[in-house]
């Protein structure tokens, strides 16, 4: 793929390219080229579960990623439990974007595992993604103190909810 030739690339946007889950792999063969990437939009691909395995495939080689944009993917709980592990390597992600993914509960509670690790994070975008408040509080928790900005996707009643079961470290997130 002539993408993995530019390797002094810094943002990537493939945005909107319908590329499928078989674009999605071609594009995570690029990535472990670009070292140097900052900013991945992949976002509005319709990737899914299994295009989304892919493109994680080549996080170990971005750790300079500061901002993910896997949004509108068609995702699904799958994809997030496929994508969590490698996710969690991002140490210097500031920004992810995974609205509109159909995560639900069962995707919300794997993504929290990753978040634990990701302390640089300061913006969380999961909005409309069929959260109740069990997915809420587990990424609340998993968020801690660090995380600045929450768009959970859940109405406020339950999103105050859900920080209250988070604990004291959350309540931060509820001004």
């Amino acid at each position: 793929c002539a993408l993995s030739a530019l390797t002094a690339l810094q943002s990537l946007n493939v945005r909107c390219n319908d590329i499928g889950a078989e674009g999605a792999s071609r594009v995570a063969g690029a990535l472990t080229a670009l070292t140097r990437l900052t900013s991945l939009d992949a976002s509005a691909n319709a990737i899914g579960p299994t295009g989304a395995a892919g493109l994680v495939a080549a996080m170990p080689h971005l750790a300079a990623l500061r901002s993910l944009d896997l949004s509108s993917n068609g995702i699904g709980p799958d994809g997030a439990s496929a994508i969590a592990a490698p996710l969690a390597l991002l140490t210097a992600l500031q920004t992810l974007h995974i609205r509109s993914n159909r995560l639900g509960d069962t995707g919300a509670t794997a993504l929290a595992d990753a978040l634990s690790s990701l302390t640089r994070l300061r913006n969380l975008d999961t909005w409309d993604n069929g959260l109740e408040p069990h997915g809420a509080a587990a990424l609340c928790a998993a968020a801690g103190s660090f995380l600045t900005c929450a768009c959970l996707g859940v109405p406020l009643a339950v999103a105050r909810a859900a920080l209250l079961a988070a604990g004291p470290a959350a309540a931060a997130l509820n001004r």
